[in-house]
Order: structure tokens, then C-alpha cells, then sequence
């Protein structure tokens, strides 16, 4: 499972805030993408990305205030999760898809050692063997 997330501010004051969470979250996050097309709804940018499977964070009015950003994940049936900048950035970095992957394999790894151990004790019933 790849990490991509598309920044949606809600208007042109909120840009620069979208680059900094981008560089903020540039080295966990596979694609980061920023929608800055104001001349489109917010809500068809929204719509735009989930299209094309991006995650989404919205900036918008309440981030003055609580410094807070709203994830849309992209996945059927998720709500909207209301995160501070911080958590949200923490969060993110708690994921690590190489160590899934590796612990993944090395499951694999074991169960074709094992399987392969099986095989071995059955094919050679005549050998001695000390443990």
C-alpha cells in the first residue's frame, strides 16, 4: 500500500501552508500532490482527486484557528478524520511500508524453511540424524 496524498487548500491564503505540510510529510509519503487550481469548486477538486485514488487533506478556515487539517482517506466507506498538523505528520511517519514488507517476507521465509524442513525429514527417513 503506497502513501499518496493530494493537499487541497480551500483558497490561494492557505498555499503556503499547503507547502509546508508537503515538506513536512515529503519524506514518508510516496506522491504529494497540491491542487491549487482555484478556478474549480473546492468541492470538484475534492472530487477530482478522489477519482484518482489520492488521499486528501483540506485546508480551510478552521486551520487559523486549531491549526488543524481534515484527511478524507480514499479507501470506501472511511470519514473524514480531523487531525492537528503535528498528530496527522506523527501518524503518518508511524507507517512504514518497507517494515510491513519485510516482515511479510521474512513470514514467507519461515514457512518455506519449515515447509522445506518438513520435506527433507520426510525424503530422507533412512538418515541418522542428531539434534
Amino acid at each position: 500500500m503506497s502513501l499518496r496524498f493530494a493537499i487541497i487548500p480551500i483558497n490561494s491564503s492557505f498555499t503556503n501552508v499547503a507547502y509546508d505540510i508537503k515538506s513536512k510529510i515529503k519524506s514518508v509519503v510516496e506522491e504529494v500532490y497540491i491542487d491549487t487550481n482555484y478556478d474549480l469548486s473546492f468541492t470538484s477538486r475534492i472530487q477530482k482527486r478522489k477519482k484518482d485514488n489520492f488521499n486528501i487533506i483540506t485546508i480551510d478556515e478552521d486551520y487559523n484557528e486549531t491549526k488543524s487539517i481534515i484527511v478524507k482517506y480514499c479507501e470506501k466507506g472511511s470519514r473524514s478524520h480531523s487531525y492537528e498538523v503535528d498528530e496527522f505528520i506523527d501518524l503518518i511517519s508511524s507507517f512504514d511500508n518497507e517494515e510491513q514488507d519485510t516482515d511479510d517476507n521474512d513470514a514467507e521465509g519461515r514457512e518455506d524453511k519449515d515447509k522445506n524442513k518438513d520435506t527433507d525429514e520426510d525424503t530422507n527417513n533412512n538418515d541418522c540424524v542428531i539434534m
